[in-house]
């Protein structure tokens, strides 16, 4: 499974596209996307990424991180569980 999941993606970067979350949710400054790939038993993979934007200071340009603040936690957690959510739905259909 975790093979097929290299092979989509090693495709999709030849090809010069990036894979397409199905699903993403921002809340505060944290965004959650999630991925959405195809299996041998029917049942699709999924995958998350979780990122936070912040500014270093006033005149800096607004970053990525993968990183969280203590502040961040119950954020985090409410938005993977949007998350969950949505792939328990997407699930029920298998």
């Amino acid at each position: 499974m975790a093979a097929l999941a290299k092979q989509q993606e090693s495709s999709a970067s030849e090809n010069g596209r990036k894979q397409r979350p199905v699903w993403t949710k921002t809340g505060f400054s944290l965004t959650i996307a999630l991925f959405e790939f195809p299996s041998e038993n029917g049942a699709p993979n999924f995958s998350v990424k979780l990122t936070r934007t912040f500014k270093r200071d006033e005149e800096s340009p607004w970053e990525n991180s993968e990183h969280l603040g203590g502040g961040d936690f119950n954020r985090a957690s409410q938005l993977y569980e949007y998350a969950d959510a949505f792939v328990q739905s997407r699930l029920q259909v298998f």
